[in-house]
């Protein structure tokens, strides 16, 4: 039974880690130097035998060492250590402790199952501090008292420190701040870029496009035999469609109508603008005849189709006529230049 112990008391001084099977590890410990202020003594460095019931499983470490000592084979000596910890377990559970060793400890199996080890008396360990001729020694030095080594500033050094102030502020206070910030961003309009080359109808979709409005290649044929044979007081009837030849009437038509007044004077319409509400077509109004004076002489109206405002140039009673009253409109000013015709 002490031959198990003996052994791992050798194999202890060669490894930091050995484990009996099934049983647990015996683990070397290293501990530092210690000084005691009180008592003034200074204990040099040493180490302890701690143990570790979780590390069961066999490392190969008491094998070798017993095959080494007792001179025989790996394998043999394999099962000359489980037959040395069947005896360790039986003896645990007859008396409820072993003593493992001489210079190792006590092991006791507790009620809860749990194995606890007691190492020796520290002058008796295996490696106490003793066992290499290290003892304990009172300081010859009496015990310094803490110097404060704080020197003063120089004058400079304080008067340059002087230019600078510290502020300290809470970080909750920070989050709030922060907070408000964020809140104060979000509650702003968000601006947009009101230059009329933004407000041209060359990005509205072509399924504002009635089908009526469509011109076809056929259409086109027929409309060319007509066109010629014209007369003159028609095409002064459509620049009077297009527009009036002052601006004080211009400024006195009514800009907003309504899709049955739009009817009244025709059946096509040249639309050159789209905006969500009469405010933003208005204001559209505004700014091509102030910043283009060339377009001052037209006479643009909105008409209210559902959720979207058609800032038109002119109404036409054909299909005919109001493609060439586009083409007008188109040529006069680059914010037309995507005027489209919209069936009334």
């Amino acid at each position: 039974m002490y031959r198990i112990g003996d052994i791992l008391e050798q194999a202890l001084l060669l490894h930091d880690c050995v484990v009996l099977p099934t049983i647990g590890a015996f683990i070397v410990e290293q501990t530092p130097p210690l000084y005691d202020k009180d008592l003034n003594v200074i204990t040099p460095a040493g180490q302890r035998i701690s143990f570790n019931a979780s590390l069961v499983d066999r490392d190969g470490i008491l094998d070798s060492c017993y095959a080494r000592t007792l001179g025989l084979s790996v394998r043999r000596a394999r099962l000359v250590v489980d037959s040395d910890v069947t005896v360790i377990r039986h003896q645990l559970y007859q008396s409820g402790s072993l003593t493992i060793g001489s210079n190792l400890g006590t092991l006791t199996l507790q009620e809860s199952g749990e194995l606890l080890f007691t190492p020796v008396q520290e002058r008796q360990g295996l490696r106490s501090i003793h066992s290499y001729g290290l003892y304990p020694q009172s300081c010859l030095l009496p015990a310094i008292a803490p110097v404060d080594h704080t020197t003063a500033e120089p004058a400079s050094k304080a008067k340059s420190d002087r230019k600078y102030w510290t502020i300290r502020i809470n970080r909750t206070a920070a989050n709030w701040a922060a907070a408000g910030a964020i809140c104060f961003l979000c509650l702003l309009p968000i601006s947009s870029d009101s230059h009329p080359d933004r407000y041209s109808a060359g990005f509205v979709p072509y399924g504002w496009l009635d089908e009526a409005s469509v011109v076809t290649p056929e259409q086109k044929q027929a409309s060319s035999g007509s066109a010629t044979t014209a007369t003159q007081p028609n095409k002064a009837t459509e620049q009077t469609e297009i527009v009036s030849a002052t601006p004080e009437h211009a400024a006195a038509s009514s800009l907003l109508i309504t899709h049955d007044e739009a009817l009244q004077q025709g059946s096509h319409a040249i639309v050159v603008g789209v905006f969500k509400g009469p405010k933003r077509a208005e204001r559209f109004i505004e700014e091509i005849t102030t910043d283009q004076p060339q377009t001052k002489g037209v006479s643009l109206q909105v008409i209210q189709e559902s959720s979207r405002c058609l800032v038109i140039a002119g109404i036409s009673s054909s299909e005919e006529r109001a493609g060439e009253l586009r083409r007008t409109v188109s040529a006069l000013s680059d914010s037309f230049a995507g005027a489209w015709i919209y069936a009334l």
